[in-house]
């Protein structure tokens, strides 16, 4: 099952593969300015692969690739959370990836992804950019 993509909402700290504080998720609208989760600038254009299941009950995965398009070397910070419309709170994972020169990539893998919630679920993902 691939579920949905789209950005998160709310704020953590900066830290290699890991849990990340529990995001706020809400069935609104997502707001035309989302929330950076980690120092550096919003870049969904630098995914360039992403995939999201269910790997097992309550179990899910995120696994892609991260490209850098722009101009100079640059790290980048991946994270992704899988929730519910009913789902209050969610808890995410987070990966650093390596600085990559400009046009190279990187796969990155999230896993197990804990899902909030049980109906509705889609796997939100957000890609920060920093120099």
């Amino acid at each position: 099952m691939l579920a949905g993509c789209g950005l998160i909402p709310g704020s953590g700290s900066d830290s290699a593969t890991s849990q990340s504080p529990a995001l706020t998720a809400s069935s609104a609208p997502a707001p035309a300015e989302p929330t950076v989760l980690a120092d550096g600038d919003l870049d969904l254009e630098a995914l360039t692969d992403f995939e999201c299941s269910e790997v097992s009950d309550g179990r899910w995965a995120a696994e892609g690739r991260v490209t850098n398009t722009s101009g100079r070397s640059a790290r980048f910070v991946v994270m992704a959370l899988v929730s519910g419309q009913e789902a209050a709170t969610a808890t995410g994972l987070r990966e650093k990836v390596r600085t990559l020169a400009p046009g190279d990539s990187a796969g990155f893998s999230l896993q197990p992804l804990p899902a909030a919630g049980s109906e509705n679920l889609t796997c939100q993902v957000q890609v920060v950019r920093r120099s």
